[in-house]
């Protein structure tokens, strides 16, 4: 284990995506790429590779195969300075991929394979967990994240937050557990069955520290002791590729708001640091510095459109 001390653990799905630019997406045919990139991608491993860009020791828990995939992943996460001491390598297991084809106007279609195995509770590095200052979950590893949040609901200090990204078994009660809970509009929409996301995010608030939705393109809402906030997409200029973007949006959101306690500027940060991400293409490459987040932040009028 690790003698670094560790304030950012995230328990989650980590893979490797093949992204590829095209002109277009065709059917029964052929297409020449203009740009090819291999690079981690994944919910619980972009928001690691986010607070470990904004200067935050971090820690990666989740599973992969003693495969060239996995060794790539385990090498991304190392070259990041992302602690993987508690990662579950399976022998003989195979390593979650994607395969990415990503369009001039940013849109998107995905095909991807789930890990093999599901990540052991009983790997669970317990000292570190309750050391840590933010335990960060995206629904993956169910088991393993629910005994994780109970774990760390012993220690006050360690904020539990869930990138509630897809409906699954056991979901409820990491939603129950968490006491940062930003959701998909998918994911909303489906768990309350509200089409309106306003109305959705209502339900989906149940008095925990802080509650949202984010919302594309359209920017992200969230509720914390009865105030709502609404704040639009920061622009960042060209935007190449939209992969990852939200899982930025979490990890920096995290780690704002674990600072400072202020939900809007958390937002803001948030938004500014996944925008700054879409410049280049893949989930984790164009993830900016704490500094340069930071001087975008100060050059945007955000308090003017927070609603």
């Amino acid at each position: 284990m690790t003698s670094r001390h560790i304030e950012f653990v995230s328990l989650g799905y980590t893979g490797n995506d093949y992204l590829c630019l095209v002109p277009e997406i065709i059917f029964d045919g052929k297409v020449q790429m203009s740009d090819y990139v291999v690079q981690g991608g994944g919910p619980a491993g972009g928001a690691a590779n986010a607070a470990a860009r904004l200067g935050v020791p971090t820690a990666f828990l989740g599973m992969v195969g003693d495969d060239g995939e996995g060794d790539r992943i385990l090498a991304d996460f190392k070259a990041e300075g992302i602690d993987t001491s508690a990662m579950m390598v399976v022998k003989g297991g195979h390593s979650a991929v994607a395969k990415c084809i990503i369009t001039p106007d940013a849109k998107r279609t995905v095909v991807w394979r789930r890990h093999s195995h599901i990540y052991d509770p009983a790997l669970l590095p317990t000292d570190m967990i309750s050391g840590c200052r933010i335990l960060h979950f995206d629904g993956h590893h169910t088991e393993a994240a629910i005994a994780a949040a109970e774990l760390a609901a012993r220690t006050p200090s360690v904020l539990r937050c869930l990138d509630a990204g897809t409906v699954v078994p056991g979901v409820e009660k990491l939603l129950e557990l968490c006491d940062v809970v930003i959701a998909s509009e998918m994911f909303a929409r489906k768990w309350t069955g509200e089409e309106d996301l306003d109305a959705a995010l209502r339900k989906l608030d149940n008095g925990r520290k802080v509650t949202g939705v984010t919302m594309g393109s359209l920017g992200s809402m969230c509720v914390s002791q009865g105030k709502r906030f609404r704040l639009p997409c920061f622009n960042p200029g060209r935007i190449i590729d939209t992969t990852g973007a939200g899982d930025s949006y979490h990890g920096a959101f995290e780690v704002k708001y674990s600072e400072t306690g202020d939900v809007p500027l958390s937002m803001a940060f948030a938004a500014v640091f996944a925008a700054l991400k879409c410049r280049s293409i893949g989930a984790r490459a164009g993830q900016p510095s704490r500094a340069e987040t930071e001087a975008a932040l100060a050059g945007w009028n955000w308090k003017e459109l927070l609603q």
